[in-house]
């Protein structure tokens, strides 16, 4: 089971909802970026339904602000509507007509891509359950992960900014740089995590940055 979010009008939604749920996967509607961004939940993959037309700025702007995979739907097939999709920061451009299986499977090609997903949710251990992790100098880190990780110990749990982050470790903090750092924190989580699926450990706050939880103890 997957977490993903689909924007869009609800009325508009409720067929695409059905159908990723039949698929076994948790779907949660959002009808705006702010609600999208102030969402508690974490999620995988966030699908767009743009049903007459894209809206330019807020793609635009859900590419800037969020580190998840972004595929467009949008209405009968359009050449320029698919390449301006592209271009704004989808990651794939999906227009009707489409068959359900053929949307089921390019979200599972985008989870395993992106998240090396499957079907079989990964499941922690009872005996680790609720317990804290500890990072042992055994762990092998690429120079830049270790520089991530003990950047955001430093501050305690606090929410430390991408702009920052990417400063740190890269000297730079142009938007550029914001894909590195999702890589780096995908890769980092693969490492720390149980489930990278559902991190406990290494927290995302929506269009802010990254946290270390309470529950971290390295």
């Amino acid at each position: 089971m997957a977490y993903i979010a689909v924007l869009g009008e609800a009325e508009q939604v409720d067929a695409l909802q059905a159908l990723l749920e039949e698929g076994g996967h948790r779907v949660t509607l959002v009808s705006s970026v702010e609600d999208l961004l102030t969402s508690p939940q974490s999620f995988q993959l966030l699908i767009c339904h743009y049903p007459k037309g894209l809206r330019g700025q807020e793609l635009t702007r859900l590419r800037e602000e969020i580190d998840l995979p972004i595929l467009v739907l949008g209405p009968a097939h359009s050449e320029p509507f698919v390449v301006q999709a592209l271009k704004l920061g989808a990651d794939g451009c999906l227009c009707e007509p489409y068959s359900p299986s053929e949307l089921l499977a390019r979200v599972q090609a985008y989870l395993r891509r992106y998240w090396e997903w499957s079907p079989e949710e990964a499941r922690v251990p009872p005996e680790l359950k609720g317990t804290t992790v500890i990072v042992h100098e055994e762990l092998k880190l690429s120079p830049t992960e270790r520089r991530l990780l003990e950047y955001l110990r430093q501050h305690a749990g606090n929410v430390v900014p991408r702009e920052e982050l990417c400063r740190h470790i890269w000297g730079t903090d142009a938007k550029e740089r914001y894909t590195s750092l999702s890589i780096c924190v995908h890769n980092l989580r693969k490492k720390l995590e149980r489930d990278p699926h559902h991190p406990r450990y290494l927290m995302t706050k929506w269009g802010v940055g990254y946290y270390l939880s309470s529950e971290f103890k390295g």
